[in-house]
């Protein structure tokens, strides 16, 4: 059930157990946004499916840079419990009504998903705004210390939060899937102009010179992919 892979989340997940929440993200290509939309559209208010899906954003790439992904739906749990409860009614069949819709609709799909990566929330902060900002930067890395890429990490976006006052950010790590990237980390606001304008005070600050000594010859930055949200279903 390929549809089932792509929004409850074989594919790259994210959990959020540190903030009590699960986050789905799948990067997909397409070049039908609005029949996916309307796909997802379907599937949250009009089907039997509905019921075990709690919030989902869909994001357009806006700079991606060699990333080939054009789009990003990101589905979220309020707890690992609830997440499990969707998988096992439509993936492994306890609900057969909403599994046949899965099944059915799979074969139908404006999108092609183009990654199966899963990984883990380290570090967070302000993550109650992540619901509210409309753009966000992802960068994905390779890192060799993990420990001191963490501990750096941690200081240096709570010494620069402040340039992101309804933004927020977080540090994730990549344990399976296929995924070339080690630790994700995603920066969010509310306007892209917030986001450049924050992002530049942050590489000028005293802040991340000291972080960038501090990581020097353990990380190296692979990808960088900007987003605009333009679609969300939420209960």
């Amino acid at each position: 059930m390929k549809l089932v892979t792509f929004i409850l989340g074989i594919f790259f997940i994210i959990d959020v157990s540190a903030l009590g929440k699960i986050h789905n993200a799948v990067p997909i290509y397409t070049d039908k946004p609005f029949a996916t939309i309307g796909n997802i559209d379907y599937l949250y208010n009009e089907s039997p499916v509905g019921k075990y899906l709690e919030s989902i954003y869909i994001y357009q790439n806006i700079v991606s840079g060699d990333n080939p992904a054009t789009h990003l739906i990101v589905s979220e749990y309020s707890s690992y419990e609830n997440y499990e409860k969707a998988l096992e009614a439509v993936e492994f069949g306890k609900d057969p009504e909403a599994a046949f819709i899965w099944y059915a609709t799979s074969n139908e799909l404006p999108f092609k998903p183009l990654a199966n990566n899963q990984d883990r929330i380290l570090a967070t902060n302000n993550p109650e705004n992540w619901k509210n900002n409309t753009y966000f930067m992802a960068i994905n890395l390779a890192v060799s210390d993990p420990a001191k890429y963490l501990k750096a990490w941690k200081k240096m976006s709570a010494e620069t939060t402040k340039f992101f006052p309804d933004g927020s950010s977080w540090l994730s790590e990549s344990y399976g899937g296929t995924s070339p990237f080690t630790h994700n980390v995603l920066i969010s606001a509310n306007s892209y102009a917030d986001l450049m304008n924050g992002l530049d005070k942050v590489y000028k600050s005293k802040s991340f010179a000291e972080f960038q000594k501090e990581t020097a010859g353990i990380r190296k930055v692979l990808a960088r992919t900007s987003a605009k949200r333009i679609a969300s279903f939420s209960r």
